[in-house]
């Protein structure tokens, strides 16, 4: 009998992998062949037709964990002196400044001890020049006062002046019409009518006399002589009528209306002179106190333009402000420019920008650490959160320190910057300013907190927002479920809600 159901049971387990096998086909798209059997695969017979999935009691999964949250973030930075003294040539109107000497890098220096020698020469020239240049107008700022002085007192001559002379031409102009010009007339009148005469006078002559010698038979030579002479006379008094007749007629047509006409414009001339007189006169006493207000404002210019150069040459004096030790360049949150940068403008002959910062002397006696924040985690810095701080040159030490501020804004793009306050140990030697260093603190923590590795919790495909696991229920499949994180340290979350320590969690999402 127990042989008969061990043969049974053994034929039945046939029939099951026979009809097992049948349903099993060949994917066409991935080309896989037909699954080998082995202990490990879970056989069911199918239900009502359809096709189920891989039992997914057999996929792994994983519990969350109660366990302690913490974020450790360690930021790094630089030390920086406190009381660093940043220094600069702060010449305002002077820009040759070619240095002469400068200072090593990194010497131990005394307050008010020079540090950088600029060649002055001829910055001292330049004042040289404005002093004289000063001197010259305060001369001609007193000469021009006295033509000033001079002009004020001649005003009421020279318009008593121009006052008499136009009177005086008033009065010739009046004359020369009224007298000059008429008498003109009459005299060459006259002078017409003499030779006219002179000419009756001569010819009546010249006939008495060759009457007289016509009764003569013989005519002498004396007597012809003095015929000649009574002939030519007549013909000079012709020709004296005719040259009195024609500068008569010229007078009347020609000399007259000219004069009369050149007479009437010197006139007007004149008045038009006088009346400009009247105005310049005192005009030039205006012009010469506007050029004494003008000499005035010049005189200042000059005085401002010495006293900036005089002030220029002082500062160009670059003294040591603090004991303490030079560095070349500056240090920006604590990191230090170098002295590549003002390799060549600190050398001898170099030339230098006013207000460039070109020098920094630190006492080194008290400090403070700037730390750079990546803005990702800028959150999770606050104010006197308490860490370690790790100087690079001595990185076994570990110094306490606390935020002393966090800046609002950026100081480039996504970076921020926090100030660290921190006390040295006894016997601890000080750094040297510009000194890498690294802050670590705990940024968060929970003593308690349900966690799970982040690769198991997934982003939903249309709303990245979302978050979910996948879960086995307890029939053995999966749910998707959805939940809420908090903070994440590397690889771990911070589940706040949506799952239980009960749950478990797949670590892939399942397929089907």
């Amino acid at each position: 009998m127990t042989f008969l159901l061990k043969q049974i049971y053994f034929l039945s387990i046939q029939i099951l992998i026979v009809f097992s096998a049948e349903k099993i086909t060949f994917s066409q798209d991935k080309k896989e062949k037909i699954p080998s059997l082995d202990k490990n695969v879970s056989l069911q017979v199918p239900n009502q037709g359809k096709k189920e999935a891989k039992d997914l009691t057999e996929t792994e999964t994983i519990r969350a964990e109660i366990k302690p949250f913490k974020i450790n973030l360690t930021l790094k930075g630089f030390i920086e002196d406190i009381d660093a003294q940043t220094l600069a040539i702060k010449t305002n109107y002077w820009s040759d400044l070619r240095v002469v000497q400068s200072p090593k890098q990194g010497r131990m220096v005394k307050k008010d001890e020079i540090l950088v020698q600029l060649d002055q020469e001829k910055i001292r020239q330049q004042i040289h020049n404005l002093s004289h240049e000063l001197r010259l107008l305060e001369i001609d700022f007193q000469i021009l006062e006295v033509e000033l002085k001079l002009a004020e007192s001649l005003v009421p001559l020279e318009m008593e002046a121009i006052e008499l002379n136009e009177k005086y031409v008033q009065e010739d102009f009046k004359r020369f019409k009224n007298q000059d010009l008429p008498f003109q007339k009459r005299s060459l009148q006259m002078n017409l009518k003499r030779v006219q005469d002179y000419l009756l006078y001569s010819q009546e002559e010249l006939n008495q006399l060759e009457k007289m010698y016509q009764e003569d038979d013989l005519t002498e030579e004396t007597e012809e002589i003095i015929l000649q002479r009574a002939k030519n006379q007549v013909d000079y008094a012709k020709f004296s009528v005719e040259s009195a007749q024609k500068n008569f007629e010229d007078f009347n047509t020609i000399q007259a209306p000219r004069s009369q006409k050149a007479m009437q414009d010197s006139f007007n001339r004149e008045k038009l002179l006088f009346s400009a007189q009247r105005k310049t006169t005192p005009a030039e006493v205006k012009l010469i106190k506007l050029k004494l207000v003008k000499m005035e404002q010049g005189k200042k210019i000059l005085l401002k333009n010495k006293r900036d150069l005089e002030q220029d040459l002082k500062n160009m004096t670059l003294k040591s402000p603090v004991d303490g030790k030079v560095y070349w360049g500056t240090f920006e949150r604590g990191k230090w420019s170098g002295t590549l940068p003002l390799k060549n403008k600190l050398q001898e002959g170099g030339n230098l920008k006013a207000y460039e910062e070109i020098l920094t002397v630190c006492p080194s006696k008290r400090f403070k650490a700037i730390v750079e924040i990546p803005e990702k985690d800028l959150y999770l810095v606050q104010k006197s959160l308490i860490g370690k701080l790790i100087f690079s040159s001595l990185p076994e030490e570990k110094i306490n320190a606390k935020i002393e501020s966090v800046s609002e804004s950026p100081h480039s793009p996504n970076k921020y910057h926090a100030i660290l306050a921190f006390t040295l140990p006894k016997g601890f030697n000080n750094p040297v300013p510009g000194t890498a260093c690294s802050f670590t603190f705990v940024a968060y923590e929970k003593k308690s907190a349900i966690t799970l590795p982040a690769k198991f919790v997934f982003k939903d495909d249309y709303d990245p927002e979302i978050l979910y696991v996948y879960v086995l229920n307890k029939s053995g499949k999966s749910r998707k479920k959805r939940v809420d994180v908090g903070k994440q340290a590397g690889d771990t979350l911070e589940i706040l809600r949506g799952i239980t320590m009960r749950d478990k969690v797949l670590k892939e999402k399942p397929k089907y």
